[in-house]
């Protein structure tokens, strides 16, 4: 799965998955491992109805609560991401969340919770419909998580970028601009530290510098437009790597919040105080 060739990967893995199937005693565990394999392929090539048949799959190796539960149904939920199918997202985060085991794992609580975040995003620009009980959005206290900043000296590896460009996304909903132009500045200053300008961060530097338009051009969408457009073309001419698990940074593609970014901006200029360095 270390290569681009993903349409390969994928082959690889049916014809595996056939084998395995055929075998007298086909292991399980190893079936199990070879779907998400053959689901990873499908998030790659944005492949929708057969990552959700793959999904589907899935559930009859796993046991409904256990751990395995809830990571194949996170791969699930990366599809619907990627693909555009929110509401499906939002769907799996609703049942995988009000789980009554979801409580017992800890380490998948950080995750969802910024799932959650990205999802309540998409419910202000009017992308998912919540189930009619769910009271999710209604009590999340935007303005804690809006004033928490993520240590840079806890975080290395690039897990705090996410979490910067959901907060700054919130700020443009909001029209608080001179907050978001803080968060961007800060994911600048984060990427100049700890992020090679290699392959790996290729498309997180151009999304970086796209996002540094915003307080040039005065969040004026059309100037915002034009001034980014020759890193959005850059950053079209690599494609997310999964296998460099580059999906725990870009929650949501990178060129499709752009879009949802620039459409909550209007055509007018605003003056921004001086960012605080």
């Amino acid at each position: 799965m270390g290569t681009f060739d993903y349409n390969s990967a994928k082959s690889i893995s049916i014809e595996a998955l056939e084998f395995m199937e055929n075998h007298k005693n086909p292991s399980p565990t190893s079936i199990r491992y070879m779907l998400l394999n053959k689901l990873v392929c499908h998030i790659q090539l944005k492949e929708f109805e057969e990552g959700k048949a793959t999904a589907i799959k899935c559930q009859d190796y796993v046991t409904v609560g256990a751990f395995n539960w809830f990571k194949s149904n996170e791969f699930f939920f990366m599809l619907s991401f990627h693909t555009g199918n929110y509401q499906e997202a939002y769907n799996t985060y609703h049942e995988i969340t009000n789980h009554p085991r979801y409580k017992n794992y800890s380490i998948l609580h950080e995750t969802w919770t910024l799932y959650r975040m990205y999802l309540h995003f998409l419910y202000l620009v009017d992308e998912i419909q919540p189930h009619s009980k769910d009271k999710t959005f209604t009590k999340i206290r935007l303005g804690r998580f809006l004033n928490n900043v993520p240590s840079f000296s806890k975080d290395k590896h690039g897990m705090n970028i996410p979490v910067l460009i959901i907060q700054m996304a919130f700020l443009i909903l909001q029209r608080k601009y001179d907050d978001a132009a803080e968060r961007i500045d800060a994911l600048n200053k984060y990427c100049d530290r700890y992020l090679k300008t290699d392959n790996p961060n290729f498309r997180c530097n151009c999304f970086i510098k796209m996002l540094l338009q915003i307080p040039i051009s005065g969040f004026h969408r059309a100037g915002v437009e034009r001034r980014a457009q020759r890193y959005l073309d850059k950053l079209k001419t690599i494609e997310i790597n999964f296998s460099s698990q580059a999906h725990e940074v870009e929650i949501i593609p990178f060129d499709t919040m752009w879009l949802f970014i620039t459409a909550a901006l209007q055509n007018k200029f605003f003056k921004l105080k001086k960012i605080k360095s």
